[in-house]
Order: C-alpha cells, then sequence, then structure tokens
C-alpha cells in the first residue's frame, strides 16, 4: 500500500477521530513544524473558529503534532473531510525523537478571522490528541488555557461526531481536558 505523511496538528490529532475519516491512518511519530503558530482563526459555518497553522518566519515558536502514515487511496476522503476552506500544502516537520527532517502534508486556513473563538469540545479534541500522543505538557497547558466558547447547541452534528470519537478514545468527561 503506497502511503503518504501528514501532519496533524488539530482535531485529526486524537487518532480515533482520523481513523474514523481516513481507516488506514497509523501514527508515525511526533513531530513540529518550526516558525509557526497555531490559531483557532479559521472561519467555520458554525460562526465558531477551527485550528489552522500559521508561518511566519520571525517566530521563535513550533507547532507541535503527530505525523500519520495515509493510504494514498485516501487522499481525497481526507480532502473532503478537512474542506474547500483549507488549503493542503507540503510542510517541512522535525520528529520529536530522531530530529529527523521528514516531508508531510497538511492544511492551511484560506481565510482566517482573529476575533473567532472554538467550541469547547473543539478545542478538547485538541487537547485530547495531545495527551494521547503525550505531547509536550507545557504546550498542552497553552492550549488548553486558550479562550473558547460553548456550544449551546447540542444537537449539531459536528458536536455529536466529536462525543463519538471522546467515546472511543476513552475520553468520558471532555470538559475536564480544559481544566
Amino acid at each position: 500500500m503506497s502511503t503518504f505523511s501528514y501532519f496533524a496538528y488539530g482535531s485529526n490529532l486524537l487518532s480515533s477521530r482520523l481513523v474514523g475519516r481516513c481507516a488506514s491512518a497509523t501514527f508515525s511519530s511526533i513531530a513540529v513544524v518550526r516558525r509557526h503558530r497555531l490559531e483557532f482563526t479559521k472561519p467555520s459555518i458554525d460562526g465558531s473558529g477551527k485550528a489552522t497553522i500559521i508561518s511566519d518566519e520571525t517566530a521563535q515558536g513550533s507547532v507541535f503534532g503527530a505525523v500519520f502514515q495515509i493510504s494514498n487511496a485516501e487522499l481525497e476522503t481526507l480532502d473532503a473531510f478537512e474542506g474547500k476552506d483549507y488549503e493542503r500544502r507540503p510542510c517541512q516537520v522535525t520528529c520529536v525523537r530522531t530530529g529527523r527532517e521528514i516531508g508531510a502534508l497538511t492544511y492551511y486556513a484560506r481565510q482566517r478571522r482573529s476575533e473567532l473563538l472554538p467550541y469547547d469540545w473543539y478545542l478538547a479534541l485538541v487537547v485530547a490528541g495531545l495527551n494521547e500522543h503525550e505531547i509536550d505538557r507545557e504546550y498542552v497547558s497553552a492550549i488548553r488555557s486558550l479562550d473558547h466558547k460553548i456550544d449551546a447547541e447540542h444537537g449539531r452534528i459536528q458536536r455529536r461526531a466529536a462525543l463519538e470519537a471522546f467515546k472511543l478514545a476513552g475520553v468520558d468527561d471532555y470538559k475536564a481536558l480544559l481544566r
């Protein structure tokens, strides 16, 4: 099976969510993309902000994430889940354990709005994925402390899908991830 390397930094960090979208996805390594920052400024149709990474050559920071191997046959499926408001691009990531640089595909928001906030369940998906892969505690704390908003629409399809991903990952109380 021919595969591609995918760098997940947002809600797809949680393996149960990504495998629910692309069944062939297998974790490869924890990685960072340097001179980038993570924001929740990608406009969503539900009025919230979704994760995106921003290239910032002057920044000293890095965005942590995970590299997954996914079958080439599922690339269009991943594109469809990410949607037309994300642009798939190649990026260079550094594997945390080996220090080796590898090429991977990831997604950048085509548009950003700085006033947006993520829903609580969406931010918790990111934190759950960071915890699953035992990513740097200070980084996790910084993400956990970001402003977010409560989703009052409990029947929202995306929220229900997130709750299912939490259940599959063994997360009983997603709100506890944000405390």
